[in-house]
């Protein structure tokens, strides 16, 4: 992360500052002024500040969805990860397409139509 941190430029801002979080526009327009990106210390983290900078890279065939589980996760938040860990919006390529092949087949037509009266009621 280094290299990264080395080429754009450098931002700092706690995130729970109560200056910060009452009013924080301040800081995202300085930083969309800096750049598409920027290096955001106190997450240790490059950050997008622009919207043409999050489309180019959502588009970009490397960029995936699924998130890793946090390092250490703590114990409240384990039955979370749990099934998030199976949930179709954080799964990709074949394992995204398997489940939703099988969850397809309850929203056809014909299901969607015998549905449609309870639904509406």
């Amino acid at each position: 992360m280094a290299a990264i941190s080395n080429q754009i430029e450098q931002v700092e801002q706690s995130p729970t500052d109560s200056d910060f979080v009452q009013n924080p526009y301040n800081f995202y327009r300085d930083i969309r002024a800096k750049g598409n990106f920027v290096y955001w210390k106190d997450y240790g983290l490059a950050i997008a500040t622009t919207q043409a900078a999050v489309a180019q890279i959502l588009k970009h065939p490397k960029m995936g969805r699924a998130a890793p589980e946090p390092v250490e996760c703590p114990d409240h938040l384990k039955p979370f990860y749990a099934i998030e860990r199976k949930s179709l919006l954080e799964l990709e390529g074949r394992e995204h397409t398997r489940i939703r092949r099988m969850a397809a087949s309850g929203f056809n037509r014909a299901h969607m139509a015998m549905m449609a009266p309870a639904v509406s009621q």
